[in-house]
């Protein structure tokens, strides 16, 4: 199903952080709210929570995934929100993203395991036309170097920039294991990338499905972010976007989500073009106005 959720100011300035600051410090991907690491949201997790505030029972394993609201702190409001969340419908953990994600707030709480996210594998489309609002690209590159920076030791990751032309990293079609010097390349890799012209999402797409299917992670994802916009070469628009979709379709037989983040102004992008490619895709979708 596809998700939209527009992110609070606190979430989208962490994320817009200067790409060329030190990296802050890593945290395993986890999924926020899941107290318990069983891989999925319900009252044992704050059950679990409430334990370990009040009645000195283990510490959760993975302190980042039960600050629900992503406010540094781990305290009794979480533990509500949870509760809130299941049974009363209110909103979800505050995440871009449902399930396995890197945080992109700085905080002490840190996540040195989530075992239901790990191995992951993240492989990354990213849109760098030069037609992007000139807050868009920053943000990209700061998202995904906060994602890079959370990776472990076993996890597999790729990265893959279309304008017109194509950039990745690695240069290879098998994914980087994650290490201290491939993170460290691939961070140089994204913060030297400059926006072009075209958006040749397809070829995108492509390269960023063949590094999913090489991978061996059982938490295998696409995130692609981009405004939707899809003008490559002399193609007719419409046409090709659903030239893409029928791609993914015939080439995704491992039917790995592809998540779909839109960035920009809404009405600025073509959304639904985006939400499309996250619901027939297994994935989800959610919008971001980077200020």
């Amino acid at each position: 199903m596809a998700f939209r959720r527009r992110s609070a100011p606190a979430l989208l300035f962490a994320f817009a952080l200067s790409v060329f600051a030190a990296p802050p410090a890593s945290a395993a991907w986890f999924a926020r709210g899941d107290v318990d690491s069983s891989g999925d949201l319900s009252i044992t997790d704050a059950v679990v929570l409430l334990g370990y505030l009040f009645l000195g029972e283990a510490k959760p394993g993975c302190l980042d995934a039960a600050d629900l609201d992503d406010d540094g702190a781990v305290e009794i409001t979480d533990a509500v929100l949870v509760l809130d969340h299941l049974f009363l419908g209110g909103p979800p953990p505050l995440a871009l993203l449902r399930g396995c994600w890197s945080d992109p707030s700085v905080d002490e709480l840190g996540c040195a395991d989530f075992p239901p996210c790990s191995p992951v594998g993240v492989f990354y489309s990213l849109d760098r036309s030069w037609a992007f609002s000139p807050t868009a690209w920053p943000w990209i590159q700061s998202a995904v170097i906060q994602g890079i920076s959370g990776l472990k030791d076993g996890d597999e990751f790729a990265i893959v920039t279309f304008d017109a032309a194509i950039f990745r990293f690695p240069r290879s079609d098998t994914p980087a294991q994650a290490s201290a010097e491939t993170k460290a390349a691939a961070i140089d890799f994204i913060r030297s990338v400059v926006p072009g012209r075209g958006s040749c999402a397809k070829a995108g797409l492509i390269f960023a499905l063949t590094y999913a299917n090489q991978s061996t992670a059982p938490n295998r994802m696409i995130i692609h972010i981009s405004d939707g916009l899809n003008f490559c070469i002399a193609d007719d628009i419409k046409i090709y976007n659903e030239e893409i979709l029928s791609e993914m379709q015939t080439r995704n037989t491992n039917q790995v989500p592809i998540h779909a983040i839109t960035v920009g102004a809404p009405g600025e992008g073509d959304e639904a073009w985006m939400k499309r490619l996250a619901e027939e895709n297994n994935g989800q979708y959610a919008q971001v106005s980077p200020r």
